[in-house]
């Protein structure tokens, strides 16, 4: 009996979809247990409960990449209000940033959705396999329940690539409409979407160019190009309804050398068919950017930390260390096992190739271009697709080798990942493979927001005051010798507020890591 083939059947049915979604919410919601909020979480919290009021304008510097996307978190405290028109809360809306980060979930959610149908989409023999892998994959349970736009940015490139695949079997209108507006979606979640878009413009040239030679083919190319950018300017106007479009740049000032110099060109007179808020969010992340703004002005720490030392970004290889850190052993085998292979055979399954180009051009630019290096959660605009190659590379090994041998493989492979997994459960934000053996010192090969994005505020403030003898090592003067700290608070207090305690800590290891974050020095 073909246990997998069999597997692989069922995992294709409705049902086998539904139960492992289940099983997926109460994994997620059991990790979201043992997170604090984050500051970022109230950012985007406040953003969107701004936009929904009607006043989308970048007051602080923290709004430049936020979004209105968010509004499933919303919902709890609007259906609330409605409920009991006289409800108050006092706590500044941490109780509805809690019930917020339940209503994320939607769009995990819809991401797995769409990534089920693209794997069943592709018709190909042991690809369904991978759809567990992405159920207790530690990067997906984590960010389901994160009140930032990473997810639903995720989403929005698999609902993207999935619609583009029907478009281009079936010429059919409504999937161009919906394929534009999940680009629309996509844009309006991130600026990091036009990598993305980049991805896949060159993934599409290398593939189709011979074809572009035809008149027919020509035109009807043109034609879809225009009605998708009709459509996608849609989406993005409709979601701040509220706001002031057609703006020229000449008329609006700005932060960023950039924008300014193209205000000051032919380009600043022309009306920009855009929400004006966009430009000025886009001009505040080019303004951030820059290397000679003040220090007050910054938004992130200034620099990336990656292998025990301090580089000024953009560090190219630093989503590639990444994708090598936080990403199950198995899996990434599995992706490279599948790049190789659907590299040499571009033509023969179009659209995984695709999904794989995509996936390394946006490493790739990242690396190259994107100075806020700030954490894992950006590479969830592209994480989705590593399971569409990872399901051609079982795809592969299921034709390749023998059956026993491919049940072997898969089992163990499987099986390893469940233990990798369970070790950090439910503390999964701070999962890194067997790359890293001594958890202890995973804090000394990346930076903050990749392991520690504020998880566990909470707990370290309650660890501190239930155990008084270890001390914030900030500004101590006990000098006893005991300290408990977070691993991103200490590279923050090293860096740039220069504290030598701090500085001498990072280079200590940690007697023992409370939860994977929090460094105990005895």
């Amino acid at each position: 009996m073909n246990f997998l083939a069999s597997f692989d059947n069922w995992l294709r049915k409705p049902s086998a979809l539904c139960i492992l979604l289940g099983a997926y919410i109460i994994l997620s919601f059991v990790c979201l247990q043992y997170r604090s909020t984050h500051s970022d979480e109230n950012d985007y919290y406040s953003y969107t409960l701004r936009c929904l009021r009607g006043k989308p304008e970048r007051i602080s510097a923290f709004d430049d990449s936020k979004t209105m996307l968010l509004i499933p978190a919303v919902l709890p405290r609007v259906v609330a209000q409605v409920l009991n028109p006289q409800l108050k809360r006092t706590d500044g809306g941490h109780s509805d940033i809690l019930n917020g980060r339940y209503a994320m979930i939607i769009f995990a959610i819809a991401m797995l959705v769409f990534l089920w149908l693209f794997l069943k989409k592709t018709n190909l023999n042991y690809s369904m396999l991978v759809f567990p892998l992405a159920i207790i994959d530690p990067f997906f349970l984590t960010y389901s329940t994160v009140l930032t736009s990473d997810m639903a940015v995720g989403m929005c490139t698999i609902a993207f690539l999935y619609f583009a695949f029907q478009f281009y079997t079936s010429r059919k209108f409504h999937h161009l409409l919906l394929m534009s507006v999940a680009i629309g979606l996509g844009i309006v979640g991130k600026f990091s979407f036009a990598p993305i878009l980049m991805g896949f413009g060159i993934g599409t040239i290398i593939l189709f160019y011979r074809k572009l030679n035809g008149k027919a083919n020509l035109l009807f190319l043109l034609k879809s190009a225009v009605i998708s950018a009709l459509v996608i300017l849609f989406v993005i106007n409709i979601a701040y309804p509220t706001d002031r479009r057609f703006i020229a740049l000449k008329n609006e000032s700005f932060q960023s050398e950039r924008f300014n110099s193209m205000s000051k060109s032919f380009l600043g007179s022309i009306p920009v068919p855009l929400p004006i808020n966009m430009i000025h969010a886009a001009d505040m992340l080019s303004y951030h950017g820059q290397l000679d703004i003040p220090e007050s002005d910054e938004t992130f720490i200034g620099a990336t930390w990656l292998f025990r030392s301090f580089h000024q970004p953009p560090v190219w290889y630093y989503y590639w260390l990444l994708l090598l850190i936080i990403t199950p052993i198995f899996l990434l085998m599995l992706f490279s096992i599948g790049t190789l292979n659907v590299l040499a055979r571009a033509q023969k399954n179009k659209f995984v190739f695709l999904a794989t180009i995509v996936a390394l051009l946006y490493c790739l630019y990242g690396g190259l271009f994107n100075r806020f290096q700030i954490g894992a959660r950006h590479l969830l605009s592209m994480y989705p697709l590593l399971f569409i190659t990872s399901g051609y590379a079982l795809h592969v090994m299921g034709n390749y080798f023998s059956r026993k041998n491919f049940q072997i493989v898969c089992g163990l492979g499987g099986l390893w990942m469940i233990a990798s997994v369970l070790y950090f459960f439910p503390h999964e934000m701070a999962y890194t493979n067997e790359f890293i053996t001594d958890k202890r010192t995973a804090h000394w090969y990346v930076n903050e927001g990749v392991i520690d994005y504020g998880q566990l505020l909470e707990y370290e403030q309650d660890f501190r005051k239930n155990n008084p003898q270890y001390k914030n090592p900030l500004h101590d003067t006990t000098k006893n010798g005991k300290y408990a700290i977070s691993s991103g608070a200490l590279l923050y207090f090293a860096y740039r507020y220069k504290d030598p305690k701090s500085q001498e800590l990072l280079r200590r290891k940690p007697d023992r890591v409370e939860r994977f974050v929090l460094l105990i020095f005895e």
